[in-house]
């Protein structure tokens, strides 16, 4: 008699389970790097097509004032009132989804494995879809958009992580800040 065939996730999931601990690591530092530098190469791509983003950004702030959303514009210029506030939000966004993602990625890994092949695939699809998005709906940050009223805190704190020049090159893209 054979022993009953597993889910395919419940497969994976027994394949890593088997592995000791640094094997998991390691693999999994390979397979998550090489989709940062897809998705990095991806992005950088994306940022040298961004015509349109400008007036995806007047489309999106048109929406927002339609449906009566939350005037972020406002909530900035309150937010200056206080300079350790905006520092610490710079610091937050420097930083937050790098640390999100590896500690919720490791603890997976180390401690919920039978749950780590789905938190990888919900990752390699919204990595996969935010590149479309990136492509087809190039969208400009409000922090580029003084026009608006927005003000860039990271220059003007001196915390930016793209610097003071609005342009992308290299690797960077400015605009895939936008979801």
């Amino acid at each position: 008699m054979t022993a009953p065939r597993l889910a395919p996730a419940q497969e994976v999931a027994a394949r890593l389970g088997r592995r000791p601990w640094w094997r998991r690591l390691g693999h999994e530092a390979l397979v998550l790097g090489a989709l940062w530098l897809a998705y990095t190469l991806g992005r950088a791509l994306a940022g040298r097509h961004v015509a349109g983003a400008r007036g995806h950004a007047s489309d999106v702030w048109r929406l927002e004032r339609e449906l009566r959303l939350p005037d972020e514009a406002g909530w900035q210029h309150w937010a200056l009132g206080h300079p350790a506030l905006v520092s610490a939000a710079n610091v937050y966004y420097k930083y937050e989804h790098w640390v999100a993602l590896g500690a919720v990625a490791l603890w997976l890994l180390l401690f919920r494995v039978g749950r780590y092949p789905w938190f990888r695939r919900v990752l390699v699809l919204t990595t996969g879809l935010a590149l479309v998005g990136h492509f087809a709906y190039p969208l400009m940050p409000p922090r580029m958009r003084p026009d608006l009223g927005f003000i860039d805190t990271g220059v003007v704190l001196g915390q930016s992580v793209y610097g003071p020049d609005p342009r992308n090159h290299g690797l960077v893209n400015q605009y895939a800040a936008m979801p």
